[in-house]
């Protein structure tokens, strides 16, 4: 009650600023108090483009160009210890840099970071790497390196794939 009304008489010189990713969540009453001002971020074109004018690898503009949130971390993922290690940890789950069944133990020898935010960036750029690779099997794309479009030729009509991306998730 006390945000309302705030929001309908905020006081002289006074703006609120709300963010959210999912507006859905809010109640339509502190909707229904505002003016909605929708943000996109740039598309997965944007980031090919300026990967393409700063001599980035076809292969990392391919995946990175889908997964980042700025040019900035476009940039600068490529050569990034929590990019490769992602990749890395992403092939082996695909079975093309060792056994998936000792991903974890991998994870804990090679692949676990010393800093606690590469540690989590690299835990999202994996994430995100699955995310991808279930929505490419699923719509039937066929872009980025010539391991990852083996892996989904391989992964058509395959349900143990997706039980193995569910429990990773």
């Amino acid at each position: 009650n006390s945000m309302l009304k705030f929001l309908e008489e905020p006081g002289e010189g006074l703006t609120a600023i709300l963010t959210t990713d999912n507006i859905g969540r809010l109640l339509p009453t502190i909707i229904s108090r505002c003016t909605v001002l929708s943000f996109r971020l740039p598309g997965a074109d944007y980031y090919r483009q300026i990967g393409k004018e700063h001599g980035m690898a076809d292969d990392d503009i391919s995946l990175l160009s889908r997964l980042v949130r700025s040019p900035e971390e476009l940039l600068a993922a490529p050569s990034s210890a929590p990019w490769q290690n992602a990749v890395a940890m992403f092939q082996q789950y695909l079975g093309k840099n060792g056994p998936f069944s000792e991903l974890l133990v991998d994870y804990d020898i090679s692949y676990r970071q010393s800093e606690k935010a590469d540690g989590a960036a690299m835990v999202q750029y994996f994430l995100g790497l699955l995310d991808l690779y279930a929505h490419d099997v699923i719509l039937r794309n066929q872009d980025g390196p010539k391991w990852y479009r083996e892996a989904l030729a391989d992964a058509r009509g395959s349900q143990d794939d997706y039980g193995r991306l569910i429990i990773i998730c």
